[in-house]
């Protein structure tokens, strides 16, 4: 087995010859390059134990270690990939007469390569057993970057060490893919270090005398890095191949001749396809430069090109000029530059069957949408600001991704999504400055949105979460001058996670009328109470869960001259469906009103230091639902502070544990 004590070195590295597999010459856009070379170890006559090296090794220096790599000669960055695939002979005795016993011959090589045998072991360490039917007597030593594609894929699917260094991925069928793609020149990690045979574990098996030929066929193959042949992420149809597989999925070999030579077709496995289009192309980084819009609208609609980058500032001056990318994956680097408009259109459009990826610099819509994206759109580092309108529009079925970018709007909402849309927001600022608009508008149904480390900041409503909305938030601050988190009733949200953010308002933190599901753990609201009236966190229907969430209703140096009292609040409710009295209370809970209502307080504290408001207080609301019987119940555990000090007591159609 691998890692055998008792193993005894006797085995030469099945190398490429004494040196690396090279690629030479010009490395075309397709499967251009197909290296092979067989190796044979010395072998091994327990009749006379002399050691017959083949031609390929080093007779002077036949024991020592030679590895297994691949260098770039040719003059195009390429992604390469080996093979490693066994061959042996043996000739035993058994009994009076010599048998000749074959190992996997070129009539049934399908199970030759390295790792592609059902049942034979993985990597224990960095060794691995044969794949040959003497597994229990050889053992592959492998590089110290190299690991299956499963535990690759643990790791995080890293393309690089903390030093820079690529990894060899070995996949299932036997193909070991490198992360990194290699510059002319350049080199790769160790594939294979050195090979053991254990002749104690031999001779068990085979009683001597015997002869064993045991070799190694490295195929070494590489590709274009920049993938122009391989084909569409989304169209497999377009994969270059040079079989005849319907999906065209095929990396392949030129056909030879040579015996110990596997000739099968190999299809590349989902994961290893997903692995080479993650390889960053090191040539394509910068991209084209682009320093007017002619340049920037050619180099965008090139099949050929894949990053543009900008060498100066560009205004776009008429919708002739309006970047579109109607198709196909793109990237623009502003490389710290501005791409704005006069206002006479929007300065880029993303079509619904594009990906543009954006970064490093800013967009200037003016008094026009700065973005319109109907496809996906992905900003990293990215400022987009409009002065007289939204700053990003999604539109339906539409995507966006903000990386530490800035998304601003002086007079409008920062980003309106509309239906079916998917939003991901991490380390970014949304900002709408102007009363009356919100940092993030739902537009549509059955939005998703992500949010994490970020900053959301509106006029009214940090987020409005309404028609089927789902919001995931993690260690993000919402702001607003009057509702941090909004919702409306009668065009309820789906469901709303925060986990460790902060909510800050000037009127309401988080207002909850709808049936919608809250879970809210380790957060702080705080509402900066003024005499227009203050709530903490208003529930009037739904599940809510506060686990640890400090609510804070602080007034400040504001005089508070418009107090009301519970009857006067009861009596609202009692008599309206609209909401506009606010007792500045941390907690405000209106049951029996539209559905029913599920609390569960655990921990936290609920606060407010505006006098003769309460920390939490319990009313009947006007009943919506004509005939409805509710059922509701407040649960309280953990321990919470309530201040001023508050106990619960017997509501309508309500059980309090």
């Amino acid at each position: 087995m691998a890692g055998s004590t008792n193993k005894k070195r006797t085995a030469v590295v099945a190398a490429a010859a004494a040196t690396a597999l090279v690629l030479t010459g010009t490395v075309a856009w397709n499967m251009a390059q197909d290296q092979t070379v067989l190796n044979e170890l010395p072998k091994e006559n327990t009749g006379e134990y002399n050691v017959l090296l083949d031609e390929d090794f080093d007779p002077a220096n036949p024991w020592a270690n030679k590895d297994v790599w691949a260098e770039n000669t040719g003059d195009n960055t390429v992604i390469v990939r080996m093979r490693l695939e066994e061959f042996y002979d043996i000739t035993y005795r058994n009994g009076n007469t010599y048998n000749n016993k074959e190992g996997y011959s070129t009539d049934n090589t399908t199970a030759n390569a390295i790792f592609n045998v059902p049942g034979a072991s993985t990597l224990t360490g960095k060794d691995a057993d044969s794949s040959t039917e003497l597994d229990n007597s050889i053992t592959l030593h492998f590089g110290p970057n190299v690991m299956t594609i499963d535990a690759w894929q643990q790791a995080g699917s890293p393309y690089a060490d903390a030093d820079g260094k690529g990894y060899w991925v070995i996949d299932a069928d036997g193909w070991c893919y490198y992360t990194k793609a290699l510059a002319a020149s350049e080199k790769t990690e160790w594939l294979l270090d050195d090979v053991d045979l254990d002749k104690d574990i031999l001779t068990q098996t085979y009683k001597p005398p015997y002869e064993l030929s045991y070799k190694i066929n490295v195929r070494l193959q590489a590709m274009s890095a920049d993938l122009a042949d391989f084909g569409s992420e989304t169209d497999n149809a377009q994969w270059t191949y040079l079989g005849t597989s319907s999906d065209g999925r095929y990396i392949t070999a030129d056909q030879r001749t040579d015996d110990f030579e596997i000739l099968n077709d190999q299809t590349i496995s989902d994961s290893a396809k997903a692995l080479v289009m993650g390889i960053e192309n090191p040539d394509k980084a910068q991209g084209k430069a682009a320093t007017n819009v002619t340049d920037l609208k050619t180099l965008l609609a090139d099949e050929k090109t894949d990053v543009v980058s900008l060498s100066n500032d560009i205004t776009i001056t008429n919708a002739e000029e309006m970047i579109s990318v109607p198709n196909g994956a793109k990237t623009v680097n502003l490389n710290g530059h501005t791409l704005k408009t006069d206002g006479s259109t929007i300065p880029l459009n993303v079509g619904k069957d594009a990906t543009l990826t954006v970064e490093g610099g800013t967009i200037d819509g003016g008094s026009t949408v700065a973005a319109f994206v109907s496809g996906t759109m992905k900003l990293n580092d990215v400022n987009v600001n409009s002065e007289n309108n939204y700053a990003v529009w999604v539109e339906n079925n539409g995507s966006l991704e903000l990386n530490g970018a800035n998304v601003t709007s002086a007079k409008t909402h920062g980003l309106v999504v509309n239906a079916e849309s998917d939003i991901t927001i991490s380390g970014s600022t949304i900002t709408a400055e102007t009363a009356g608009v919100d940092a993030i508008c739902i537009n549509g149904e059955n939005i998703n949105v992500n949010i994490e480390d970020s900053t959301v900041s509106g006029g009214t409503n940090a987020i409005r979460l309404i028609k089927g909305a789902t919001l995931n938030a993690k260690n993000t601050t919402f702001k607003s001058n009057l509702y941090g988190i909004g919702g409306n009733n009668t065009v309820p949200a789906n469901e709303v996670n925060l986990t460790g953010c902060t909510v800050e308002a000037g009127l309401i933190g988080v207002f909850k009328p709808d049936d919608t599901p809250l879970t809210m753990t380790n957060c702080n609201v705080k509402v900066n109470a003024t005499d227009t009236g203050a709530v903490g966190i208003c529930v009037r229907s739904g599940d809510v869960t506060l686990n640890n969430v400090n609510v804070a209703v602080d007034c400040g140096a504001n005089t508070i001259t418009k107090l009301h009292d519970d009857d006067s609040i009861t009596n609202y409710y009692a008599t309206k469906s609209g909401f506009d009295e606010f007792g500045y209370n941390a907690l405000q809970v209106v049951l029996n009103s539209y559905e029913d209502i599920n609390l569960t307080i655990d921990g936290g504290s609920y606060t407010t230091n505006v006098d003769g408001a309460k920390s939490v207080f319990v009313c009947n609301g006007k009943t919506i639902h004509s005939g409805k019987t509710y059922a509701n119940t407040i649960t309280v555990t953990g321990t919470p502070t309530f201040a001023p000090s508050f106990t619960f007591g017997s509501y309508d159609n309500t059980t309090v544990n």
